[in-house]
């Protein structure tokens, strides 16, 4: 767990955390973790899968900042974090395909930029959300619902 903890306090940086009185907080979500065992990774990912599918990116990067405090480390946390954001997109994008697809559609038709993107996506799929992901244009990466 150091390895986990010590990224965060590193980005958190050092004085915030003693000042703040962060560490017994860190030290009880860790034991609150603890108690839960291997349920406490199906509840990271399940938690995951919430902030991607409502788009709740302050809980993504809460989960991928504490993902390595949790779990035993950086490469752990990292691991786990990637899984979830995996499955969280690709369930957000399975349910905007299918039980979602009216109501997406509806908002595309709604937002004439989105509606460029879509159509955009249909064509060239691949290249356009390659490039859409590096471009710095958008700030965060474009939600896997509009992409058809």
């Amino acid at each position: 767990r150091l390895g986990g903890r010590a990224a965060l306090v590193s980005l958190l940086g050092l004085d915030m955390v003693a000042d703040l009185g962060l560490e017994q907080q860190i030290d009880t979500a860790v034991e609150f973790a603890n108690a839960f065992g291997p349920l406490a990774i199906v509840g990271f990912l399940g938690a995951w899968c919430v902030a991607k599918v409502f788009l709740l990116d302050f809980l993504s990067l809460g989960l991928a900042l504490s993902s390595g405090v949790l779990f035993g480390g950086v490469l752990p946390g990292a691991f786990l974090s990637a899984t979830g954001a995996t499955l969280g997109s690709s369930l957000s994008f399975a349910l905007s395909r299918g039980q979602l697809k009216q109501r997406v559609d509806g908002a595309l038709a709604k937002q004439p930029v989105a509606r460029g993107l879509a159509k955009v996506v249909e064509e060239d799929g691949f290249r356009t959300v390659f490039v859409l992901r590096l471009a710095p244009i958008l700030p965060l990466a474009p939600p896997p619902y509009p992409h058809h």
